[in-house]
C-alpha cells in the first residue's frame, strides 16, 4: 500500500535515475514493437482512405495522443531559463518533433504489418510469442511509474485557479499541498476507472481529440498568435494571419464535423455490441 501511494504521489521532477529507467523501458518497448512489426507482416495491399470519416477519426485519435503538450506548458513555469523551450534545439522543437515522427513511423509500420488495428498496436500483437509478452511487460512497468506524472498538469491548473481566484484571499501553502496530496491520486483513480469501464476506447479517444484537443492545441494557439501579432506583425503579405486563419478553420472543422462523426461511430459500436446477433464484438 505504501509503495502504491508513493507511486500516486510521485513528483513531476523525480530523480534522474527514475527518468533514465523510464526512458530505457520505453526505448526497449519501442525497439521490440518495431522488430515485431517487421518480423512477420501480413503482406496484404493497403489502400489510402478516401472517405472523410476514417480520416477525421484518425486525426482525432492523433490529436488526443499529442495532447501531452500540456505537460510541456506546465514545465515552462518551473524552468530557471524558459528560453530553452523555444531555442533551436530546445524542448519544444526536439521534444515534440521526435515523438511525432516516432508515432507516425510506428503507426505506419503497424498498419503495414497488422492491417487495421483495434485501439492500438499493443492489442494486436501475437500473444503466443515471447517477444510480444516482453513488450507488454515492459510497457506495463513503464506506465505504472509514469502515469501519475501525466496528472500533474490537471492538478496544477486546479491549484492555480484556487490560488488566484481571489486577490484578497491568498490560500496557505499547507492547504495547497493538501489539495495536491488528495487531488493527484483522485485524478489517477478517476481516469483509470473511466478507462476500465469503457467497453472500447479508440472511438472515445478520437472523439476527445476532435472535441477538445482541436480547440486547445489548434484553434486557441492560432487565435492567440493573431492577437499577439496585431496589427502590423503578420509578415510578408500577411503570411502569419493567413496561416493562423487556415489553422483555425481546420480546427473548427475537426471540432464540429469530426466530433459528430466520432459520436456516430460510438453510437454504432454501442448498438452493435448490444445486438443479439453480436458474437463478442467490442
Amino acid at each position: 500500500m505504501a509503495f502504491g501511494w508513493q507511486c500516486f504521489m510521485v513528483r513531476p521532477f523525480s530523480t534522474a535515475l527514475e527518468n533514465v529507467v523510464r526512458t530505457i523501458l520505453n526505448l526497449m518497448g519501442l525497439v521490440l514493437v518495431i522488430y515485431q512489426t517487421l518480423s512477420d507482416p501480413v503482406k496484404i495491399y493497403k489502400y489510402a482512405a478516401k472517405e472523410l470519416m476514417p480520416i477525421l477519426y484518425a486525426c482525432g485519435a492523433y490529436l488526443c495522443n499529442l495532447s501531452a503538450v500540456g505537460v510541456i506548458l506546465q514545465l515552462d513555469k518551473n524552468l530557471v531559463n524558459p528560453r530553452i523551450m523555444t531555442s533551436k534545439f530546445g524542448v519544444i522543437p526536439v521534444g515534440m518533433l521526435v515523438p511525432t515522427v516516432v508515432s507516425m513511423m510506428v503507426g505506419v509500420l503497424g498498419y503495414w504489418s497488422f492491417g487495421t488495428m483495434e485501439e492500438n498496436i499493443l492489442r494486436v500483437l501475437p500473444l503466443d510469442e515471447v517477444t510480444a509478452l516482453i513488450i507488454l511487460s515492459v510497457y506495463v512497468i513503464s506506465v505504472t511509474f509514469a502515469y501519475p506524472i501525466q496528472c500533474y498538469p490537471a492538478i496544477a491548473v486546479v491549484i492555480e485557479v484556487i490560488k488566484y481566484h481571489d486577490a484578497m484571499v491568498v490560500p496557505e501553502a499547507k492547504m495547497l499541498n493538501r489539495i495536491e496530496t488528495f487531488g493527484r491520486p483522485l485524478f489517477v483513480l478517476l481516469t483509470f476507472t473511466i478507462c476500465y469501464f469503457v467497453p472500447f476506447q479508440a472511438p472515445f479517444v478520437a472523439f476527445t481529440g476532435n472535441l477538445c484537443t482541436s480547440m486547445v492545441s489548434v484553434v486557441f494557439p492560432a487565435l492567440m498568435d493573431i492577437c499577439l501579432k496585431y496589427p502590423d506583425q503578420y509578415g510578408y503579405m500577411n503570411f502569419h494571419l493567413i496561416k493562423n486563419l487556415l489553422l483555425m478553420a481546420l480546427g473548427l472543422f475537426n471540432w464540429i464535423v469530426g466530433a459528430f462523426m466520432c459520436g456516430y461511430i460510438i453510437h454504432v459500436r454501442i448498438l452493435s455490441r448490444n445486438s443479439p446477433n453480436s458474437q463478442g464484438f467490442y
